[in-house]
């Protein structure tokens, strides 16, 4: 239960940020740096998956870091591109589903990419490939953005 729901909280604290970033500082004419997004993600998710990793169920470092890069790449991804509420709802769909798949059922370690009974070389490749997708959506989102005037 510890990596599976853990890291959904903080699925909830990556759309947080990447939504409300500082609502005042967009109302004003700068634009933001894509660069800022992309580091706050990549350098918290990694600093959490040790957090969860030392204070954690006794899994290991690389299934804990697996779990937290497949829910910061995906709320990422998602909340940047359909806000912060969509990134929740499509990471707690995800768990939901890899929590609740049997797991005598076909294909079990594969889709249980959350759990410590999954395998961990799929998790952590899973989590790697949603964690580089989020972050390059992150990115692609500021580029595609109408530029404003920078004072």
């Amino acid at each position: 239960v510890w990596s599976t729901f853990v890291p959904l909280g903080w699925a909830a604290v990556v759309a947080y940020a990447l939504e409300h970033h500082g609502a005042d500082a967009e109302a004003r004419p700068v634009r933001r740096l894509w660069a800022f997004d992309t580091a706050l993600v990549a350098v918290m998710s990694c600093l959490a998956a040790g957090v969860f990793a030392v204070t954690g169920s006794g899994e290991t470092f690389a299934q804990v870091a697996a779990h937290v890069l497949l829910v910061s790449g995906l709320t990422a991804g998602v909340t940047v591109c359909r806000g912060s509420g969509t990134g929740i709802l499509v990471t707690t769909v995800l768990v939901l589903l890899t929590f609740s798949y049997g797991v005598s059922a076909p294909g079990a370690d594969y889709v249980r990419v959350l759990q410590p009974d999954g395998d961990l070389v799929w998790s952590l490749a899973v989590g790697v490939a949603l964690f580089v997708a989020g972050l390059a959506t992150i990115w692609w989102r500021h580029e595609s953005s109408p530029a404003r005037s920078v004072a």
